[in-house]
């Protein structure tokens, strides 16, 4: 099964111009090689990326040049923001735990369909 490539954005602008390709959820996940928490919660987010469908991107919160932690606030890592298509308020959460990215995705985005040998 073909997963969603992970992408690294920096600013709103880079942000929106992918958004708006998409026709299904993107999820933009928060971390940094500083942070503790953060590889636990990319697991997570690699394991829902086999079962659900959503665009992933990832926003290094320590690079100089990201703007997005600012934009939605983000105070503690890991975090995440959640898009879904035609909704104009993303989901937003900082010091987000594996479990808080699990029951937002099962609950916002599609399941990936998938299809057995005899089909």
């Amino acid at each position: 099964m073909a997963l969603s490539k992970v992408f690294s954005v920096e600013d709103i602008v880079e942000l929106n111009e992918n958004c708006a390709k998409q026709k299904t959820a993107l999820l933009v996940q928060f971390g940094s090689e500083r942070c503790i928490r953060c590889p636990a919660f990319t697991e997570t987010v690699a394991e829902l990326a086999k079962t659900h469908s959503f665009h992933w991107a990832y926003a290094d919160a320590h690079h100089p040049d990201c703007t997005l932690v600012e934009h939605f606030e983000i105070q503690k890592l890991p975090a995440f923001v959640l898009m879904i298509p035609g909704d104009e308020s993303p989901l937003t959460v900082a010091n987000a735990t594996p479990d808080q990215v699990s029951q937002s995705v099962v609950r916002l985005c599609h399941p990936r369909l998938e299809l057995d040998a005899d089909f």
